[in-house]
């Protein structure tokens, strides 16, 4: 028989949170269409100049920069040596989401096989599962963050930048 475990329900909502939160982050990065189809309704050849393709070429060559590739370019765009920068530091940025995100579901398919082969499930919290406190934790702190920067975008764009890039 099995028992249920609120440590259990604590620990595999927290990781949840966390494969939900990362693979919020990583599906935009990931999925180029999703920046092509922005190409016309947003009209960046009128606003640019450039051609389609000189932008899409600009985008995947500086996304593929920041997910790993050796050589930083830009297609036709100029850049300088601060924007080189700190597209650096966004590849570190985007490289740490997307291995959080691989231990996040490595450790929610360990969790999955240990409670299916085990004796101890997830204890309901207030008649609720771990899913659902995964999704109010996120949800409240997506509220909170985000009632903050109403308040003040300013400071709030400072510390979002003083947290993620440090010294910049």
């Amino acid at each position: 028989m099995k028992t249920t475990s609120k440590p259990l329900t604590v620990f595999l909502s927290a990781v949840m949170a966390l494969a939900l939160l990362c693979a919020a982050i990583a599906v935009p990065i990931l999925c180029r269409p999703f920046y092509y189809a922005h190409i016309g309704p947003l009209e960046l050849e009128r606003s640019t100049g450039l051609t389609w393709e000189e932008i899409r070429t600009a985008y995947d060559e500086m996304l593929d920069y920041c997910l790993g590739a050796e050589d930083f370019s830009t297609g036709v765009l100029r850049w300088s040596d601060s924007g080189k920068s700190h597209f650096t530091d966004v590849r570190s940025l985007f490289q740490f989401d997307l291995q959080a995100l691989a231990c996040a579901l490595g450790l929610l398919a360990a969790l999955a096989v240990l409670t299916l082969r085990g004796r101890q499930r997830p204890a309901l919290l207030l008649g609720r599962g771990p899913a659902f406190w995964a999704g109010a934790g996120l949800g409240s702190a997506f509220l909170t963050i985000g009632v903050l920067a109403a308040l003040d975008f300013d400071r709030a764009f400072v510390a979002f930048h003083a947290l993620f890039f440090p010294g910049k």
